[in-house]
């Protein structure tokens, strides 16, 4: 995917087996390429993707993690 245009801390990368959810987030930590492997799957199986960018905001109330809207993508895990 391409970065954020905007200064972000990092990126989530979920995974679901069916373009409607439920998607379940693969890493714990935020990760700051603009690539992922995943190593996690079952090979051979077809799997939908969702990125969010990661930002973090301050606001009168307090600090938080504000994440975008999801970029979509499709693809398997490749054998091991």
């Amino acid at each position: 995917w391409s970065a954020a245009a905007e200064p972000v801390i990092g990126y989530r990368v979920l995974r679901a087996t069916n373009p409607a959810g439920p998607f379940s987030l693969l890493q714990r930590s935020p990760i700051t390429a603009t690539t992922f492997t995943d190593r996690s799957g079952v090979p051979g199986q077809s799997y939908h993707y969702a990125v969010q960018s990661l930002k973090l905001e301050t606001s009168a109330s307090g600090t938080y993690f504000n994440t975008s809207q999801s970029a979509f993508a499709t693809g398997s895990v490749q054998g091991r």
